[in-house]
């Protein structure tokens, strides 16, 4: 795939969101593994997560993690998130910077039982 070529911001803007909602649904879309940057204590900390949605009405992306994970408690000492979504057939990067008003932390049960947390 070539590097596509944008004329205009709101072709990027459009050319993102469609990638976003593409994303969750193909397993082999670049962007469906992002890396999710949290911060602790001790620093800056980044892991691959997968893109489980993306609510293009809302600007909502969302993850799934176990309760018990270190990045839950590092979302709760601070919100405030960072996701870097990276195609390397289009060369293409997006940093995208999720606020603590924007960030909601949703507890929900999966027929295991386990609690999971869907950050947005």
């Amino acid at each position: 795939m070539t590097e596509p070529g944008f004329a205009s911001l709101a072709e990027i803007e459009k050319y993102i969101w469609s990638e976003l909602s593409i994303a969750p649904a193909s397993l082999e879309h670049p962007w469906r593994f992002p890396v999710f940057g949290t911060r602790s204590r001790a620093g800056c900390e980044l892991r691959t997560v997968v893109l489980r949605k993306f609510d293009a009405l809302r600007g909502c992306l969302y993850c799934h993690t176990d309760v018990r994970s270190q990045k839950v408690a590092q979302l709760r000492f601070d919100p405030r998130t960072q996701w870097l979504f990276y195609n390397p057939q289009t060369r293409i990067q997006l940093r995208v910077t999720a606020s603590p008003e924007g960030f909601r932390m949703v507890n929900w049960q999966i027929s295991s039982g386990r609690k999971v947390i869907l950050p947005a």
